[in-house]
């Protein structure tokens, strides 16, 4: 069974969510209490509410929801993480813009595709390559190896 990887900051251990129980809560499974994944869940329902309806009126509120669920990931990250020595390689996107694009990216797979076998087959390895990048970059940043982008806003 998938497990969250909460632990002491003494432990090295991720405070962040498996890659496993992130596409779980995006797919509407059952989940812990955990900020991450209900932010995970509730980016998932706004992509697919966009999905159903393109071009509504309604697209900006959608993306203003987004952006906001974005930041609270974000600024969860900054803190259950160690800060990295400034020497440490700066990645190009925050946990909470991966984890907005894996939503999207989920989907796209089960919902856009469902029909299609061979782009439903597409989309899914793609989704967990996505996924696989997001575990290898929750662990960097977890261990202080990784910078992050700043998102705060004055």
């Amino acid at each position: 069974m998938p497990r969250c990887r909460i632990a002491d900051a003494g432990t090295g251990e991720s405070k962040l969510p498996g890659k496993d129980l992130l596409l779980a809560a995006m797919r509407g499974m059952p989940h812990r209490s955990h900020p991450v994944l209900e932010a995970a869940a509730e980016l998932a329902i706004l992509h697919r509410c966009r999905a159903h309806s393109p071009g509504s009126p309604g697209d900006d509120e959608i993306d203003r929801q987004r952006a906001e669920l974005v930041l609270a990931i974000d600024r969860f990250v900054l803190f259950v993480t160690p800060v990295p020595p400034g020497g440490a390689p700066l990645h190009t996107e925050t946990i909470g813009t991966i984890v907005d694009r894996l939503a999207w990216h989920c989907t796209d797979a089960h919902i856009t595709h469902a029909d299609d076998e061979h782009a439903h087959g597409m989309a899914v390895l793609l989704l967990h390559k996505l996924a696989d990048a997001y575990d290898e970059l929750s662990e960097e940043v977890a261990r202080g190896r990784r910078r992050l982008p700043s998102t705060f806003r004055p």
